[in-house]
């Protein structure tokens, strides 16, 4: 890459990006982000050579000023988070770029296949000389939990676990790989999605549910609008997700049986999250609580007297970190995003997660997340430590408690 054209059509392959010149200088032409308005590279000449200004994670900021003299700290901008690429022809492009698509599994396989051994867990590698590294030979994720760092590259792996410098990873993956041909990916069909048999009634089911505290109210209605039956042979609870044709394309199920220790818990084969379970409001309704589990959206709403006056979305479940361990940022939930994007009419988000340390954690980063575009309302349970089923089974448990003194 040398000339403005060729960064430009760089900078303009980004989705949802567009070029302005908002100077009366055209020799500036800056690359933005379509809706947040937020420049990301800026494009000029200055003493014979184009120049771009691109945004640089600190971390990483000075380590490119010093692999390189034509990386330099951003001209006109901060430079703590700038940094100026000078195109004058110094950067070995093509080199980094072959460097950066071989993977760490691949690289160790071939030329250090006696640092690997296996672990207990499927398709994990381990590193003989760190026993706190893993490694995933499907997807070439790798993890150091000593040191708190990850990637999926050969070249990240040589710089942060092998201490090479950048200069001498590029080199060493180029003598190596003198003209790199990524290895065949096997890609799996996907499964088709399919609803288990239904049994000819769901009694089972109902028996275990409103023995969580759940109404058999509520119970119907989620019958009614064909989201909840109950399965053949197994009599699993089948919590169901549809499209906005009411087309099922998600399943998760929920064995009944479950004295002997954990209930039997699984997605449907073929089931896709963006769709998860959701009792639909009635008309009018500005408002989505979301939950982390199906029973969690029926216990609340039995609390609440099986009202219909919001949207009530399961997530399918967060991914947060152990207490204690290094906090980590949290994807926007699939289901959510996709329901809002369905639904321009919402303008609250009510975040009924478990009140433990994840289901904390996960409230406060949809806040983070959202409270820009929607307002929004914790609604946790009062007692730590439990969710929204285990409230509705208190609560159903108190009356009877009280009868049985009265009997006495």
């Amino acid at each position: 890459m040398m000339t403005r054209e060729e960064a430009l059509a760089y900078g303009m392959s980004f989705d949802n990006v567009y070029e302005e010149k908002p100077f009366r200088d055209p020799n500036w032409q800056l690359v933005r982000i379509k809706g947040s308005k937020k420049t990301f590279l800026w494009i000029y000449e200055r003493e014979g050579y184009i120049n771009l200004n691109v945004k640089v994670n600190p971390e990483w900021r000075d380590f490119w000023r010093s692999a390189y003299e034509s990386v330099t700290a951003g001209y006109h901008l901060n430079k703590e988070h700038w940094n100026t690429i000078i195109l004058d022809g110094t950067i070995p492009e093509e080199e980094i770029k072959r460097a950066r698509e071989i993977t760490a599994i691949e690289y160790l396989k071939k030329y250090q296949p006696n640092r690997l051994k296996k672990s207990s867990a499927r398709n994990e590698w381990e590193l003989t000389d760190h026993d706190s590294f893993k490694i995933n030979e499907l997807t070439s994720q790798w993890h150091w939990k000593s040191r708190d760092i990850g990637g999926t590259s050969a070249l990240n792996f040589l710089i942060h676990v092998d201490g090479c410098s950048f200069l001498e990873a590029v080199q060493m993956l180029k003598d190596e790989y003198p003209t790199y041909i990524p290895p065949p990916v096997e890609t799996k069909p996907k499964k088709l999605f399919v609803l288990p048999p239904a049994s000819l009634d769901c009694r089972r089911v109902f028996r275990y549910l409103k023995e969580r505290g759940i109404s058999g109210e509520v119970l119907q209605q989620c019958v009614h609008l064909g989201i909840l039956y109950e399965s053949l042979p197994y009599h699993n609870a089948v919590f169901v997700g549809r499209d906005e044709n009411q087309v099922a394309r998600y399943a998760f199920l929920r064995g009944i049986y479950d004295a002997s220790g954990k209930a039997f818990k699984m997605e449907q084969a073929g089931s896709e999250k963006a769709y998860a379970f959701c009792v639909p409001a009635q008309t009018g309704c500005r408002r989505v609580a979301v939950y982390e589990a199906c029973v969690d959206v029926l216990a609340h709403m039995t609390l609440e007297q099986g009202s219909r006056d919001k949207y009530r979305l399961e997530l399918g479940g967060i991914s947060a970190p152990k207490e204690g361990q290094s906090q980590r940022s949290m994807k926007k939930p699939q289901a959510l995003e996709h329901f809002l994007s369905q639904h321009p009419e919402i303008t609250e988000i009510e975040v009924c997660t478990d009140n433990d340390f994840a289901g904390r954690w996960a409230c406060e980063h949809i806040r983070k997340a959202y409270e820009g575009s929607y307002r929004i309302i914790e609604n946790l349970p009062e007692i730590e430590g439990a969710d929204w089923a285990d409230m509705a089974k208190m609560t159903a448990r108190t009356p009877e408690k009280r009868q049985r003194k009265e009997v006495r």
